[in-house]
């Protein structure tokens, strides 16, 4: 049950909720319907192709030492809010 409550908290937070509503807030900014499902088309697109990298460097460095090596910089930047 944990897993569920991870993976509904990672879903509806970040990018995941930006990619589902984008034609909206696209379309809240003024662009015309064709314009913001063709821009959020893009948006999907590079996200696709930006995932490849992750991909391999999630391999070649493991998650853990990503993590690791990130958290005390995620750290730094709260505290400067």
């Amino acid at each position: 049950m944990p897993v569920f409550r991870l993976q509904l908290f990672f879903k509806t937070l970040g990018i995941n909720i930006i990619a589902f509503y984008s034609s909206t807030i696209f379309r809240s900014g003024g662009l015309t319907d064709y314009q913001s499902l063709l821009t959020s088309f893009g948006f999907g697109v590079v996200n696709f192709i930006f995932a490849f990298p992750a991909i391999f460097v999630i391999d070649t460095f493991g998650r853990r030492s990503l993590l690791l090596t990130t958290f005390p910089n995620m750290f730094w930047t709260l505290l400067g809010k």
